[in-house]
């Protein structure tokens, strides 16, 4: 059933890794913990998400993929949390642990806390368009069309989901976790026929499974930080310090990356 499952987000390690190259009194070293903080709290609404997808199919007729990241050009993609894949229909499940009271405009969400007023990217649209790109990357490797739908589950048990009765799609598409099950069962009586056999459903799980590009962002530049202001040296996990020099050759951002990328692999 499930064909990828969900792990932790390479980017989180190498937030970890960053903050443990950067002093103490370092100028970013606070937007690298929030950051830090705030993927901790996605993944882990995400976690939550899984539980209710993972409880309901247990049949080999369904595929199951967390955490794509797939192609629409040769330097652009889109990323989907939760893809369900059934020979009648396939489903888009996005995830938003967004705590606050949430009110869904046609054209952005607003997120008020502790009188606070935050704008957002409307996560409805966000599933929308995941549905068109994902729907038209299958269609460019012969796969039939069949019916597609998508829903945006606040998974922060704390937010309240404020209606909008001039934007009905906030009523059809904003849901719980717990109420995913109902969701897909209406979506599975509506798609009774199937479209896809057990050959086209193979192909889509080994298509996808090949196309998944992990991201690799450049943290250093995007906090525009310079090499020279790392800490040197090898990070002892016991005693949390700094205790060998690394030779010349290899730097302490390069010896960073090893370290991440020798952590994520072993997942």
């Amino acid at each position: 059933m499930v064909k990828k499952a969900r792990t932790v987000p390479v980017i989180i390690f190498m937030l970890e890794a960053l903050l443990k190259r950067i002093p103490l009194n370092h100028s970013k070293r606070g937007d690298i913990e929030e950051e830090l903080s705030r993927r901790w709290a996605g993944f882990r609404g995400e976690q939550s998400l899984d539980y209710y997808v993972e409880s309901i199919f247990n049949s080999d007729e369904y595929a199951v993929f967390h955490d794509m990241r797939l192609p629409i050009s040769e330097d652009s993609y889109f990323q989907i949390d939760t893809l369900i894949v059934s020979p009648s229909f396939f489903a888009i499940l996005e995830g938003k642990n967004i705590l606050g009271e949430l009110f869904f405009d046609p054209n952005q969400l607003e997120r008020n806390l502790d009188n606070k007023l935050d704008i957002f990217p409307n996560p409805i649209l966000q599933a929308e368009n995941q549905q068109y790109f994902l729907t038209a990357l299958l269609e460019k490797h012969s796969i039939p069309r069949v019916p597609n739908t998508s829903f945006v589950v606040i998974t922060n048990q704390h937010s309240i989901i404020k209606p909008n009765p001039n934007y009905p799609s906030v009523a059809q598409k904003v849901i719980r976790p717990a109420a995913i099950r109902t969701k897909l069962e209406v979506v599975s009586r509506k798609s009774r026929n199937p479209i896809l056999d057990k050959k086209d459903m193979q192909k889509i799980t080994r298509l996808l499974l090949k196309l998944h590009t992990p991201a690799w962002p450049n943290l250093m530049e995007r906090y525009q930080i310079q090499e020279e202001e790392l800490l040197r040296g090898i990070f002892c996990e016991e005693c949390n310090h700094y205790l060998l020099k690394e030779s010349e050759e290899i730097g302490p951002a390069l010896y960073a990356v090893k370290q991440i990328k020798r952590h994520y692999t072993k997942l």
